[in-house]
C-alpha cells in the first residue's frame, strides 16, 4: 500500500554513496514508515517517476545530491531559479549562493 508522499532520489553514479547514507537514516526513521522512496537513475527515468507519482495523486520530495562542480548537470534537469535547493543556515556553508553563482 502506497502512502501519501513519496521521496524521490535522483540515483546517478557519482552520488550514489551519498544517496545511499540519506535513504538509509530515513529508513531508520520511524516518522518515513509510510513514505515511498524511488530511485531513478537518469534525468528523463527522474521526471517519468515524478509524473507517475503525482499522477497516483500523490506527493514527490524530489532529493538530487550534487557537488559544486556538478551544479551544471544539475541544472540540465532542474530549473535551480524556480525550485532552489533547501539549505540549512551555516555561517561558513550557504549552498544556496552556490546554486546563484553563475
Amino acid at each position: 500500500m502506497s502512502s501519501g508522499i513519496a521521496l524521490v532520489f535522483l540515483y546517478s553514479k557519482t552520488n550514489r554513496n551519498s544517496i545511499n547514507a540519506l535513504a538509509g537514516a530515513l529508513e531508520a526513521d520511524p516518522y518515513f514508515d509510510s513514505a515511498d522512496m524511488v530511485f531513478p537513475r537518469t534525468g528523463d527515468e527522474l521526471l517519468q517517476a515524478v509524473h507517475d507519482v503525482l499522477a497516483s495523486r500523490r506527493r514527490a520530495a524530489v532529493a538530487i545530491s550534487f557537488a559544486t562542480t556538478q551544479l551544471w548537470a544539475v541544472r540540465e534537469h532542474i530549473n535551480l531559479d524556480d525550485y532552489p535547493p533547501l539549505a540549512i543556515r551555516h555561517n561558513t556553508f550557504r549552498p544556496i549562493e552556490i546554486t546563484r553563482s553563475g
